[in-house]
């Protein structure tokens, strides 16, 4: 129970403070793309073209 109660102190404040990044991030030139790295150029939806940022693939929109 000692154990049970330690761990919900101890973890529950970083749940609460931890916050997920955002799924999309806007990038001049390129309205708005994914926040995702990919290894190798990425089969984007309709209407988003892959971007090479470094050794990062994405999918943006114009």
């Amino acid at each position: 129970m000692r154990l049970l109660v330690t761990a919900l102190f101890t973890l529950l404040p970083s749940l609460i403070i931890a916050a997920p990044a955002p799924l999309l991030e806007e990038r001049a030139g390129f309205g708005v793309c994914l926040s995702v790295c990919g290894f190798e150029p990425l089969k984007c939806g309709e209407g988003a073209f892959a971007v090479q940022d470094g050794v990062c693939w994405t999918c943006c929109t114009k």
